[in-house]
């Protein structure tokens, strides 16, 4: 399975009700892998196009 579908996944559980695709490619894309992304700051991540709290 490709990391950006298991971030979906996550995602999908903390986040009801809308698409996170979106969102879980630009975090890979930022962080460059799912540990990357997993081992970020919540200051890092808020950066990120279309993350919030």
């Amino acid at each position: 399975m490709p990391e950006y579908e298991l971030l979906e996944l996550l995602l999908f559980n903390a986040i009801p009700r809308i698409d996170v695709k979106p969102l879980a490619k630009h975090l890979l894309a930022e962080f460059g892998d799912l540990n990357g992304v997993i081992a970020a700051s919540k200051h890092r991540i808020l950066k990120v196009d279309g993350a919030n709290d």
